[in-house]
């Protein structure tokens, strides 16, 4: 019993240690990204988005759609629900402030999380951890995520993975 103890500890390390390599290799990837500006439909869905900039008036992400700042412009109303992801840019703007750095770097972060989780949940299935290893390197990698970790609005598809990511780790 006291080895399964010191297992469960040691995989406990372990674990810390790969989420921080993933997070650290995002963070050194997606680095140069850092400093840009807000861009394309991130001008309307954050920077000019008053609903993400009312403290305490978090329900009204529940209530609004996700281009909601569109009504005040010539476009015609896009109905787009998203709330999980105007929540987190809520949150975003209320404990780290308004500048595209911030909203790129818990896109960062949620992609190295991401890449953990693709880790875990491949170690878990094939019992193989030079294999989750090289599964979780090659995703938090790929190029193709280029576009959703930069993009500031490209965060639904980082949370949606995260959920999908969790919601089968607690499967198996």
């Amino acid at each position: 019993m006291k080895t399964l103890h010191l297992s469960l500890d040691a995989f406990k390390i372990r674990s810390i240690f790969f989420l921080i390599l993933f997070i650290g290799l995002s963070f050194l990837i997606y680095f140069p990204a850092l400093h840009c500006g807000f861009e394309l439909d991130a001008h309307y869905v954050v920077e000019h988005n008053p609903v993400i900039k009312q403290p305490g008036a978090h329900q009204a992400v529940f209530q609004e759609g996700f281009f909601s700042a569109y009504k005040n412009s010539f476009h015609p109303q896009l109905n787009y629900y998203r709330p999980v992801t105007l929540l987190s840019f809520a949150l975003n703007y209320q404990f780290l402030g308004h500048e595209p750095m911030h909203y790129r770097l818990i896109n960062i972060i949620l992609h190295g999380l991401n890449s953990f989780l693709v880790f875990l949940f491949i170690y878990l299935l094939f019992k193989n951890k030079t294999l989750g290893l090289s599964t979780g390197f090659i995703f938090c990698l790929l190029p193709v995520h280029e576009w959703v970790v930069n993009y500031i609005v490209g965060r639904g598809d980082l949370l949606q993975t995260f959920f999908s990511l969790a919601a089968l780790l607690c499967l198996w």
